[in-house]
């Protein structure tokens, strides 16, 4: 009897707990790596907020040009982190206000109380204005418009005119109107920029940094750091240059310092946020980024910051320099 060969017994195929752990582990870090790699970090977000930056100044300008009242940007600090601003607002420009004034004006003065009143119907909107312009009659003949005078008044029309120190106005280069306070001049009057209805958030990790942002090489002056000095509104005339700097432009309308109009650019440094709160020289990260504004034209430019290791007027003297000459982002 020839004996029967038993089947080899078939090994079931599949895999182990063990060996399906050891895959979902390795599957979970695979993706823990990729979600890391793909998380935007600071600088990315400092490079792209400064980049929405220059885009909203670009905006406003844009909407300025061939607009009489202009247009501007308001610069929020109310929710940023101490230093900081992470929120930029379209601001709608006022239409020019209407009217006339009477005013006894002394050649011999720097200033001289006027009385408005306004042709337009908002009389609300006097304690807004910060510039006046006077045209009228002399002796019976037309005259040119005054130059801008700044302008602080009440809802009642009762305010002072003077001259304008920030546009090196002096009694040596600028003269009064003729008027015997009777007859009254027409007048023009320019006021601050209100919020509009849309804003732009920067990035969460990044703001801009006011200690270091400002007008000139000297912090020490009004205009020289925005920090500390409320909403900030930067205004364009219809040439799409920039009008005015303005401080303290959501407060209350007396006490706020003379809006400036800069003869040389205006900076923003946009920096990380946290390096912000935490009181530390943005100047010296080289992950900083600076928006140039010309005032002039307008023009706005991304530079690198070069790092610099004070935070004194020469140190930030050094560094506005560099983004004044545009050094390229990323070098």
């Amino acid at each position: 009897m020839i004996p029967q060969r038993t089947p080899p017994t078939s090994r079931r195929g599949g895999y182990t707990i063990v060996e399906l752990l050891v895959v979902v582990g390795l599957i979970a870090t695979l993706f823990s790596l990729i979600a890391v790699g793909m998380r935007p970090g600071t600088n990315s977000q400092v490079l792209r907020a400064a980049r929405l930056l220059a885009s909203s100044i670009v905006a406003a300008q844009t909407r300025a040009l061939g607009s009489e009242s202009g247009s501007a940007v308001i610069f929020e600090v109310d929710s940023a982190p101490p230093g900081g601003c992470q929120r930029i607002n379209d601001a709608a420009a006022e239409p020019l206000l209407l009217g006339t004034a009477t005013g006894d004006f002394d050649r011999a003065a720097t200033s001289a109380a006027v009385q408005v009143n306004t042709t337009s119907g908002c009389e609300t909107q006097l304690p807004r204005a910060y510039r006046i312009q006077f045209h009228g009659d002399e002796g019976g003949q037309p005259q040119p418009p005054s130059p801008w005078y700044a302008f602080v008044g009440d809802i009642s029309g009762s305010g002072t005119a003077s001259l304008r120190g920030s546009a090196g106005q002096t009694l040596d280069n600028t003269i009064w109107p003729v008027n015997d306070g009777g007859t009254p001049l027409g007048v023009s009057l320019t006021c601050y920029p209100s919020k509009g209805p849309t804003s732009t958030d920067l990035p969460s990790l990044a703001a801009i940094d006011l200690r270091y942002s400002g007008v000139g090489n000297d912090p020490a002056t009004t205009y020289g750091s925005l920090n500390g000095k409320g909403a900030i509104g930067l205004g364009f005339d219809r040439l799409g240059a920039v009008e005015a700097v303005m401080l303290d432009v959501l407060g209350q309308p007396t006490g706020r310092p003379e809006p400036l109009e800069p003869s040389g650019p205006v900076f923003f440094l946009v920096a990380a946020k946290k390096a912000i709160e935490t009181g530390a020289n943005t100047l010296a990260s080289d992950a900083a980024v600076w928006v140039v504004v010309d005032s002039a034209t307008g023009k706005v430019t991304l530079s690198s910051n070069v790092p610099q290791q004070g935070t004194d007027a020469a140190s930030l003297a050094a560094a506005r320099a560099k983004a004044r000459a545009g050094t390229p982002v990323g070098r």
